[in-house]
């Protein structure tokens, strides 16, 4: 069994969860399964922490790397390989076989410009349409899948849940004196930051310290600085132990987002001791049951509840025991296993 392993989401992204999964499952693969590695300029945070054989890794050049995803991706070898990319896209080899790992349908859901939500949705369709294996990250996003394309061939669908890295564990039972919210991620509309400024607005003894998302617009700094003066702290970028270090001094996560093909930063704060609290929709039921506090109207009011029952020592513990428990479900390891089960079986036709 041969694989090429298509690196372009390290040049789409500079962080975030599908290029951390992705390092994490290629460093993985036994090396004696590859055949190449295809990679792109890029300066991703995971990019020097993915283990590959350097023998087997081709460099190819792009200047505007976002517009590769929109193609479809030509490699000339005459023997049957597998070709698994971190993005949308399959290779047009008659000997390729085709993996496709289809994280969630954010661009469709809420893509407010229609050409390229379309266009997107067109070369993702063709993917997965394609592949000769499917995989979901999730059930809600297999749910979601079926939605979009009803016709699809059910029987080359797969669910194999993401993992989370070792990097994320408890390093003390007792948080920081700081006592500060945490939240992880972009913040787009759908993700709900806003909501989060007017919690702290109302929640006395609390700061904010927020990661990823980019650099402050300005009129997101003049938001917060309005709001909050001197109570927040934006990180636009962080590696896994200095992140590890905040959700063992963070009061909770709190991820108001409404929809996720996931939600790795739930299971990276449990994994941590980090108490979470989310929306009761989307994969999140899915992905951390009981073990979270699950809101079913992520609303100012019903956020700072949530945190009111976490300052009960009794229930903040429940929580952190629960959320512990719930993470050991949720590793690199069994990951790997797993796709590694859906190549051989793609291989051998099955």
């Amino acid at each position: 069994m041969k694989i090429v392993f298509d690196n372009l989401a390290f040049s789409i992204q500079k962080a975030g969860g599908v290029s951390a999964v992705w390092s994490a499952l290629i460093s993985g693969i036994p090396k004696k399964f590859i055949l190449k590695y295809i990679d792109w300029n890029n300066e991703n945070i995971f990019y020097d922490q993915t283990i590959m054989d350097s023998s087997k890794i081709v460099k190819r050049q792009s200047f505007y790397p976002k517009f590769q995803r929109l193609k479809t991706f030509k490699l000339n070898y005459s023997k049957k390989f597998i070709f698994h990319s971190s993005v949308y896209r399959i290779c047009d080899n008659v000997n390729a076989k085709n993996v496709i790992t289809v994280h969630d349908f954010i661009d469709i859901k809420f893509n407010k410009n229609i050409l390229l939500r379309s266009l997107r949705w067109f070369f993702m369709k063709k993917s997965i349409v394609n592949s000769d294996a499917i995989i979901c990250v999730s059930h809600n996003t297999k749910n979601d899948l079926l939605k979009y394309l009803p016709k699809v061939d059910r029987t080359k669908i797969n669910v194999v849940h993401n993992g989370v890295s070792d990097c994320f564990h408890q390093i003390d039972s007792s948080y920081s004196d700081e006592n500060f919210l945490l939240y992880v991620g972009g913040r787009q509309s759908y993700k709900n930051f806003h909501i989060l400024i007017k919690v702290l607005e109302k929640l006395n003894g609390y700061t904010l310290k927020f990661i990823g998302g980019g650099k402050l617009t300005n009129k997101e700094k003049l938001l917060l600085d309005k709001s909050l003066h001197n109570r927040y702290t934006h990180i636009q970028s962080i590696n896994n132990y200095d992140l590890n270090l905040l959700y063992n001094k963070a009061f909770c996560l709190v991820y108001p987002s409404i929809y996720e093909g996931f939600g790795l930063p739930l299971i990276e704060a449990q994994s941590s001791g980090c108490p979470v609290i989310a929306t009761k929709i989307s994969s999140f039921p899915e992905i951390v049951g009981n073990s979270a506090i699950l809101l079913n109207n992520m609303n100012t009011d019903n956020i700072i509840s949530a945190v009111k029952v976490l300052e009960n020592p009794a229930n903040r513990n429940k929580y952190v025991r629960l959320g512990l428990k719930n993470s050991k479900r949720f590793s690199y390891d069994l990951m790997t296993k797993k796709y590694l089960d859906i190549y051989k079986k793609v291989w051998s036709g099955i």
